[in-house]
């Protein structure tokens, strides 16, 4: 890096200083100008668009007056305009009142039209009778008819300012359109005349030429180059200031120009501007100031609504080019400049004179240093009139003439070091050797120690259950394990099972590897008591696990060397009575319900030590299961945790607090909040223990009848089974869905419906089914030839829906149980000679039993491992002679079933 004398330095900072300085009061100038004229700019804007503002409000004001007038003069004679040479007068001296409405008008609801308007140099009325035909005529000075001046076919009930206010029912200005005479842009102020029964009579009309506004905009100066427009929200001039045309008579039409399409740059770009700002012109809905850039110049921009209370609805803009207001500011900017160059020159020459005065003795002393650094101790140093650098010359030379002794001492010192470094070398080369062997020594113990603990943590996972397992079964719910070391003594338990789910949190004593091995005895211990030999109830898990742990650990004998326990919670839930049990040895229980937190201790007994009772019952705390329900277990290392710097518990009022705060929340985020509130109070203190935590909440299950329809075809339908069944099915599914069931079918050989636990109506749908196969049969050539029977079974379960509409969709194998049971159910029927059999889970929830014709079957067993169920036949849909044969023989029947009982 290439060295910079301090002459140069200080010529640099010196003049840098007044570059810096003179730059920042001219950036400041310059600065300040542009805001001014910025400020000036918008200040100079709202009071442009509030001149057009007020001058617009002031043109438009008097049509409506007119109007106003007006009706209240012809109120009485609206319905039938006559004597139409006085009318006419009273429009005309209208006219002369104000200049600047253009014309005055009524009609009414038989199409007569009578008014007045103004011409260039003159005024004329014009009345159009009821048929449609329509006279001009010129008039004298008093407001007489002279003479006719044209005659047109016109009917005011069709134009724009008419049809409006019908329809809007109240005084309006009409939209900007072209006048049928003169065909010059003209908006209507309106006024509708109505009769007591709401009928509409007439409209009074009173135009006014959108050109005087233009004139008024001509007029106005805007900037050196700006400009001022008006705009409906479509886009389209109504006025501007520039010598863009508002509009072009081709003909009988009138052609309008948007203000995007113009052919003045400033104009165009900011209409494109505001398109491009707002998205539509409909969104502009204050006053509002806006920049833009043309040509790499910046123009001012103002827009704001121009309104008013009959539904007037434009846009005033105004734009002005910065160019205009910055003039004077860049003049400043170029004196600015010259002042600045002239400011450094004269800086640069004094600098240049001061860094020589400064730093002409200063290099005189780095000479006589470098000769110092030679040996050479006899230069001399030349003095200074600067106070400062003459104190450091006399310094030096003091400094050099020390030194000088100094080195003489040096040498005599370095002579006995290098003695004696050369024994101590050889002490620390023996040391080192020694030390390096022990090194050695010492990590190959703690990588043999450290592979032994990995393979201890490979061994605990492998006997836990794996996690991901947890949240597949129970979806809403979270998990956090958190080991304090490699390995820990914190595991988590679970069994799933058709009955129900066992979950199990356990905390060992101690941490590391100590606890470990306590949790591969506890984990050994819930397997051996829940999966293998069948128990589900926490309490008694609890004694089982204990009395595991004692036998294992050989407490309940004296000479027992273990004190070693641990800390259990168990729930268990049972899907068919909906019910969740906990029991707890020291371990507590969080439940949420209805926005309340619950706290649920369990038993003052461990598991295991040998102080523990071995023959302790456990309490069960039984809750019915409810929507919404949430459930935590945690292991004190949460609660317990240390933080800041006073190293405070977390404690469990604040984790309490957390878990009502959150648990309305998706499990997911529950973890994540928790985790956060953990390592927000855990700071930079250590972990002191592992830390365990589970939540989960549980589906209701919902009582569900199932009815399954076996479908017999004959021989010759073997091929068109599916086609056979997509007929019967689309034949009955409106009158199952009039019974509240649910079809859930892709099979070709039978049929499955779901009831919200409604016996009732599976009764009837099977009833239906058989009657809809009859008549099918007399219709259907391929129902009669395919179908031979449909055999029905009905079964009550439980299922886990949240709506009884998902039953449509659910995966066959989450039921497959309840579906085979339902199956065998139906196949019964052909055994007994039956058409439709119901368990007694079913049979028990029919509304009125005797409503039915049925008879008891017996008690069969569907399925091994299985209870015996009742079964009974519904002979509802049987042909009428048989049901009524087996009506009649149902005593007989039933004294022969009693007998075979007793059997």
């Amino acid at each position: 890096m290439r060295k910079v004398t301090l002459r140069t330095a200080l010529l640099v900072l010196f003049v840098l200083q007044i570059i810096m300085a003179v730059s920042t009061v001219g950036y400041l100038s310059f600065r300040t100008g542009q805001l001014a004229i910025s400020e000036f700019s918008l200040q100079l804007r709202q009071e442009i668009s509030l001149r057009i503002k007020e001058r617009a409000l002031e043109y438009l004001e008097a049509p409506h007056l007119v109007n106003q007038l007006n009706s209240y003069a012809l109120a009485d004679n609206i319905t039938e305009l006559k004597n139409e040479a006085a009318i006419e007068k009273m429009f005309w001296r209208q006219l002369l009142l104000f200049p600047k409405i253009t014309q005055s008008y009524v009609a009414n609801a038989s199409g007569q039209n009578i008014g007045a308007w103004r011409l260039e140099d003159s005024i004329e009325v014009f009345t159009v009778e009821a048929n449609g035909n329509g006279y001009n005529h010129s008039v004298d000075e008093d407001g007489n008819r002279l003479k006719k001046t044209e005659s047109y076919t016109f009917d005011p009930r069709v134009r724009p300012w008419y049809t409006g206010t019908a329809k809007a029912k109240k005084p309006i200005w009409s939209k900007v359109y072209a006048d049928f005479h003169s065909k010059q842009l003209v908006t209507t102020a309106t006024l509708p005349l109505y009769s007591r029964q709401n009928e509409l009579l007439g409209v009074f009309g009173t135009e006014f030429w959108l050109a005087d506004i233009n004139q008024f905009l001509k007029s106005l100066e805007v900037g050196k180059t700006g400009g001022a427009f008006l705009m409906d929200r479509e886009g389209f001039f109504l006025s501007t200031s520039t010598e863009d045309p508002v509009f072009e008579i081709q003909g009988e039409t009138t052609r309008r120009f948007q203000a995007r399409d113009s052919q003045n740059d400033l104009i165009k770009h900011a209409a494109l501007n505001l398109d491009h700002k707002f998205g539509s012109l409909a969104n502009i809905v204050e006053s509002q100031p806006l920049k833009f850039n043309l040509h790499g110049e910046h123009h001012f921009l103002q827009v704001a609504p121009l309104a008013d209370q009959y539904g007037l609805d434009w846009l005033i803009v105004v734009v002005i080019p910065e160019k205009d207001l910055m003039a004077r500011i860049h003049e400043n900017n170029r004196t600015t400049l010259w002042l600045c160059c002239l400011s450094v020159g004269v800086a640069f020459m004094i600098a240049l004179f001061a860094s020589r005065w400064i730093t002409y003795p200063i290099s005189s002393l780095n000479k006589a240093t470098r000769k110092i650094a030679t040996g050479d101790w006899g230069h001399a140093v030349t003095g200074t009139r600067i106070h400062e650098v003459g104190a450091l010359l006399n310094s030096f030379t003091n400094m050099a003439r020390q030194l000088q002794e100094r080195e003489r001492e040096q040498v005599q010192l370095n002579t006995k070091l290098d003695e004696y470094n050369q024994t101590l070398e050889k002490k620390v080369e023996e040391r080192t050797k020694d030390l390096n062997l022990s090194l050695e020594k010492v990590k190959e113990a703690n990588e043999e120690i450290m592979e032994s603990i990995r393979y201890a943590e490979m061994i605990q996972r492998s006997m836990l259950p794996a996690l991901d397992i947890f949240k597949t079964n129970v979806p809403d719910s979270f998990v956090i394990w958190m080991p304090r070391n490699i390995v820990g003594g914190d595991i988590i338990y679970a069994d799933f099972t058709k009955t129900g789910i066992v979950v199990a949190l356990v905390d060992c004593t101690g941490h590391g590897v100590p606890g470990a091995f306590m949790s591969m005895i506890a984990s050994s211990g819930l397997r051996k008591i829940i999966s293998d030999e069948g128990f589900s109830d926490p309490a008694e898990i609890l004694k089982k696990l204990n009395y595991f742990v004692k036998k294992s650990l050989q407490q309940d004998s004296e000479a027992a060397e273990s004190d070693d326990g641990m800390d259990v919670a168990v729930c268990y839930f049972n899907k068919r009575e909906q019910t969740i049990t906990f029991a707890g040895a020291k371990q507590p229980l969080f439940l949420v319900e209805d926005g309340e937190l619950k706290y649920i201790n369990g038993d003052r007994q461990s598991i295991g030590y040998k102080k523990s009772d071995l023959e302790f019952n456990f309490t069960n705390h039984r809750f019915n299961l409810k929507d919404g329900m949430s459930f935590y277990l945690s292991t004190d290392g949460f609660v317990d945790q240390l933080g800041g710097d006073n190293r405070r518990i977390f404690g469990k009022k604040k984790f309490k607090q957390i878990l009502l705060e959150n648990h309305s929340k998706p499990y997911d985020i529950q973890r994540n909040e928790l985790m956060e509130a953990f390592y927000d109070h855990k700071g930079n203190n250590d972990r002191q223990d592992d830390v365990t935590l589970l939540g989960w909440s549980l589906t209701k299950y919902k009582q569900t009848v199932v009815l399954i329809a076996t479908v017999d075809f004959s021989d010759s339908a073997v091929n068109n089974k599916s086609r056979i069944l997509e007929t019967y099915l689309k034949n009955i599914t409106p009158d199952v869905k009039n019974n509240d069931g649910h079809i859930n079918n892709d099979t070709s050989d039978s049929i499955m419906i779901f009831f919200s636990n409604k016996a009732d109506a599976a009764i009837n749908t099977s009833i239906m089914m058989q009657e809809s196969l009859r008549k099918l049969s007399q219709d259907n050539e391929d129902i009669a030839n395919g179908i031979t029977s449909i055999s029905v079974g009905i079964y009550t379960c439980t299922l886990a829906v949240r709506s009884f509409e998902e039953l449509e969709t659910i995966d066959k194998e989450d039921i497959a149980n309840e579906i085979q049971l339902a199956t065998a159910l139906s196949s019964l029927n052909k055994k007994f000679n039956t058409s439709t059999l119901i368990c007694d889970t079913s049979f028990s929830k029919l509304k009125k039993i005797a409503d039915y014709n049925h008879r008891f079957i017996g008690r069969i067993r569907l399925q091994e491992k299985r209870e015996e169920l009742a079964v009974f036949e519904i002979f509802d849909a049987d042909l009428k002679d048989a049901a009524e044969k087996k009506q009649k023989n149902l005593e007989e029947y039933d004294r022969g079933i009693f007998y075979y009982k007793r059997l």
